[in-house]
């Protein structure tokens, strides 16, 4: 969907529809650049991207593309 490129996955729902929807996305902590790739798993405090666990409330997630 053209236009998503660096918008803040803000909600459990984005984080839910970039997973189904196999979109890449980038992993901020502290306003560096972490990681990216495609969401593996979604658990209720953190999500897994590359086999790397994220803590939602510690980190910043946004489309790739």
């Amino acid at each position: 969907m053209p236009g998503r490129f660096m918008k803040e996955l803000s909600s459990g729902i984005h984080l839910h529809t970039a997973k189904l929807e196999n979109e890449p996305v980038l992993v901020f902590k502290s306003n560096e650049l972490v990681n990216s790739g495609v969401i593996e798993e979604i658990a209720e405090k953190t999500v897994i991207i590359k086999g790397k666990s994220y803590i939602k409330g510690e980190c910043t997630f946004k489309y790739a593309k």
